[in-house]
Parts: structure tokens; C-alpha cells; sequence
């Protein structure tokens, strides 16, 4: 028997199917929210592309881990910047994972090719993992 998975309810289908089958859980949020699965992944190139500059930052802020207090994580990825000398990078993807820090610091996994790869993408990537290193967050990854 075969499959099919397609329409407009395909990828509700295949994300139910896969939980059933094992996964943990799905990048799928109607999926999730629909089947009470655990909802996690990277965020979107729209969102990236979304930020031109850290100015557009609602908060320097991170709350550390156990809410034991805050401290400006802005600040902490500008110094490891400057320490590794990588000004170059695209700043509105740096700024988007800095926000995206900020908002899921127990799951920090980048979506590095937007731009450039090794030129941007893993060296932004660096920066805001180290910086979350150094305030006791373990980042997930990158894809």
C-alpha cells in the first residue's frame, strides 16, 4: 500500500504519521497544536531577513537560566565579536539570533545559510553560542 501524503493537509499528515511512528515531535506548529506533539526546530529565513541591524532588537536583555536575574547578552556577543575580530558578518542575522536567543534560550538552534554561510551564518552562529555558553545555556545547533 501506498502513502500519499499530499494536498493541503500533507504535511499535518506526514508530521502525525512520524510522531505516531517514533519522532519526538515535529517543526509542524498546526501539527503540534492539533496533536498535542512537541513543537521545536530552527527558525525561518523570513525571520532572518526580517532584521536589518541590532537596533531593531526589542531588548538587550537575556534572563539566565533558573530566572536567576539578567544580564545585557547584547552586550556579551559585541565583546566575543570584537575578540574574534568578526565585524564582517551580516549584523540583521546576528541580530535575529540574538532574538531568537532571547526568546528560546533552552533551544537555540540557527538556520545558518541565509546569507553567506561560512562568511556570516557560523561565525553569528559562534557568537551568540559562546556568549550563551558563558551565561550557562547549552545551544542546540545549527542546520
Amino acid at each position: 500500500m501506498i502513502l500519499l501524503l499530499q494536498g493541503p493537509d500533507g504535511g499535518v499528515t506526514a508530521s502525525r504519521y512520524c510522531y505516531i511512528g517514533g519522532f519526538d515531535g515535529t517543526s509542524n506548529a498546526l501539527a503540534g497544536m492539533m496533536f498535542g506533539m512537541k513543537v521545536g526546530g530552527t527558525h525561518a529565513h523570513s525571520f532572518v531577513q526580517s532584521f536589518s541591524g541590532l537596533s531593531e532588537l526589542e531588548t538587550r536583555l537575556i534572563t539566565l537560566p533558573g530566572g536567576g536575574g539578567q544580564v545585557d547578552f547584547v552586550d556579551i556577543v559585541l565583546r566575543i565579536r570584537s575578540d574574534l575580530n568578526w565585524e564582517h558578518t551580516n549584523k540583521g542575522e546576528l541580530a535575529a539570533f540574538i532574538c531568537y536567543c532571547q526568546a528560546f534560550p533552552d533551544a537555540f538552534l540557527a538556520l545558518v545559510d541565509t546569507y553567506d554561510t561560512l562568511v556570516s551564518g557560523i561565525p553569528n552562529f559562534l557568537m551568540c553560542a559562546v556568549a550563551m555558553f558563558e551565561i550557562g545555556y547549552q545551544p542546540l545547533g545549527i542546520r
